[in-house]
């Protein structure tokens, strides 16, 4: 599927497996000049917590973030936790916090009881899935809504 949108040396994944090079277009922003820059710019708002990601969401103060990145953090963990997880979103998140859960090789789903909550973007979904060049990611991107 990627590899009839993209050519295979246009793809990151394969540059890595058969040249261990990462091509420079396809480094992480904050190892681009110009994402890197804006990061320098606002260091101070940045703060560092090492921590067990759902502990944290579970005893962090209630509406602390607006916004969720989460790549590859659900690819290794169990359907139960990947719930675990979600709900200690809800109770981190502020109203309208938006959420992007990127996933590796795994297929963890956001349970019935919680459809409601997470308010999911398809087509996002879909158009990143298309523009990552990736062939193991999967996407879910949206809205959590305010917990009633």
């Amino acid at each position: 599927a990627i590899l009839d949108r993209y050519l295979a040396r246009e793809n990151f994944m394969l540059s890595l497996i058969f040249k261990g090079v990462l091509p420079a277009h396809d480094l992480p922003p904050y190892l681009q000049e110009v994402p890197a820059a804006k990061i320098r710019n606002h260091i101070g708002a940045i703060q560092s917590v090492t921590s067990e990601l759902i502990g944290h969401l579970e005893t962090c103060p209630p509406r602390s973030f607006s916004k969720f990145s989460l790549s590859d953090v659900p690819s290794y963990l169990k359907q139960d936790q990947f719930e675990r997880m979600l709900r200690a979103m809800v109770r981190a998140a502020k109203p309208g916090a938006r959420f992007c859960i990127r996933l590796f090789l795994s297929n963890q789903r956001i349970p019935e009881v919680l459809k409601k909550t997470f308010i999911r973007e398809p087509e996002l979904e879909l158009k990143l899935e298309q523009i990552d060049r990736s062939f193991v990611y999967r996407f879910i991107v949206g809205t959590i809504r305010e917990a009633s």
